[in-house]
């Protein structure tokens, strides 16, 4: 009996061979956005971007980032150590900053700007918080949302500002 349940299954098995079997998988975050966006090393139609050219470009042929959104962000976090930012995607990382005057607490914050124009709703801002805890170890703590909206008007005010001193911009 054992061979013939052997022997069965081979053949079912032979005869799928060759053969892709298509598994439909909920798709990642990551994997969801490389399909829109593309690979970087893709040279089909909307499947990746030049390393030659200066950025993403909408249907309009502008860049997706607004250029006085990007300086005036710049502008209001520099007092912030720098970890990464790219103009291109139009994101900011700041490094963990304490400030001298209030011990025991260090920000960091992250800028994204998503917006080809100037709109108040085309600059987001995270602010992360960590108190010191009393056994010396960095520990999250919560930060008020109206932190983030505060810098976000900053930097929109700023960038009215930039905007107003360079109107050809």
């Amino acid at each position: 009996m054992k061979k013939i349940i052997t022997a069965t299954l081979l053949v079912l098995l032979s005869a799928c061979a060759g053969q892709k079997v298509k598994h439909e998988y909920p798709l990642a975050d990551s994997e969801k956005r490389r399909q829109r966006m593309g690979s970087i090393v893709s040279d089909e139609v909307g499947g990746g971007i030049s390393l030659l050219s200066r950025g993403k470009k909408g249907d309009s042929g502008s860049s997706m980032v607004n250029n006085v959104l990007w300086q005036a962000s710049l502008s209001v976090i520099s007092f912030m150590p720098l970890q990464q930012s790219d103009p291109v995607g139009g994101v900011i990382l700041t490094d963990w900053y304490a400030d001298p005057k209030a011990t025991g607490e260090r920000f960091k914050m992250n800028v994204v700007i998503s917006s080809a124009e100037l709109k108040v709703d085309g600059v987001k801002v995270t602010v992360f918080k960590q108190t010191l805890s009393k056994n010396g170890d960095w520990v999250s703590a919560i930060v008020s949302e109206q932190m983030a909206r505060d810098l976000e008007d900053k930097i929109i005010n700023k960038a009215k500002q930039i905007k107003m001193s360079h109107p050809i911009s």
